[in-house]
């Protein structure tokens, strides 16, 4: 079934090939992903770079940390948003994890851990 959508940034119809009809709503977000528009085309490495660092998170933090994964991730959201640039945590027991915005649009994720040996 062929449906008509229109992007939500230019305005652009798009042909939307679905097995099923799509409400407005989906159409007009089909038709945004499809676009080949600036903006669309912005929101689509947006969400790459969501993606992509969010699975850095899981990775790096995910098996020994879930709490820190988890607000990390959410993290995330806000760095591609653009609301911050950077984000810095020390997890209290030797281990820092910092999320940082690129110049490229990506997410830099990167964990340290301080390990220090004492004797007396």
């Amino acid at each position: 079934m062929t449906q008509t959508g229109f992007c939500k940034y230019c305005g652009q119809a798009v042909a939307i090939e679905s097995k099923k009809e799509l409400t407005k709503e989906q159409l007009i977000e089909e038709a945004s992903y499809e676009c080949n528009c600036d903006e669309a085309r912005a929101m689509r490495k947006r969400e790459e770079a969501k993606r992509v660092g969010q699975d850095s998170v899981q990775i790096l933090f995910g098996n020994d940390m879930p709490e820190l994964a988890t607000f990390l991730k959410d993290s995330v959201e806000l760095l591609t948003a653009g609301f911050i640039g950077k984000l810095s945590i020390d997890a209290g027991n030797g281990t820092q994890a910092t999320l940082k915005a690129t110049a490229k649009g990506t997410i830099r994720v990167t964990r340290i851990e301080k390990e220090k040996r004492e004797m007396e």
